[in-house]
Order: structure tokens, then sequence, then C-alpha cells
């Protein structure tokens, strides 16, 4: 079954959201990254601190100054 097609996909990403605090759009990258076993990269602290309560490995950011 296609992820899109997942009746509990938006449940999950739901529950990030909630659980977490966090954006809709934060907890669907939370939840891919998780569902896929991949790790995430971002500067956001709060999707930071996500990712090591969810057990979903952080990538190194590195910030680019302009």
């Amino acid at each position: 079954m296609d992820a899109d097609q997942d009746p509990e996909l938006w449940e999950r990403v739901r529950r990030f959201a909630e659980q977490y605090g966090l954006t809709a759009y934060d907890a669907a990258y939370l939840e891919l990254a998780k569902r896929l076993g991949l790790p995430l990269a971002t500067l956001d602290k709060d999707l930071q601190r996500a990712t090591k309560s969810a057990s979903v490995s952080l990538m190194n950011a590195v910030r680019i100054e302009s």
C-alpha cells in the first residue's frame, strides 16, 4: 500500500504534532523520517527535540550565514 493511501498516516502526523508540540508540517517530516528510518536535517529546535524523543536520527546541520 502506498503511504498516501495509508489511513493511519494522518493520524500519526496528528499524534506527533500533539505529543511534541509541532506544527503539522514539522510533524509530517518527523513521521516520514521515522517511517522510512532516515535521519532528519533541521535547524528548528522544537523539531530537533522531537527527533530525539521519537528515536529519529538527526543529521548534523550547518547554518550558512549570508
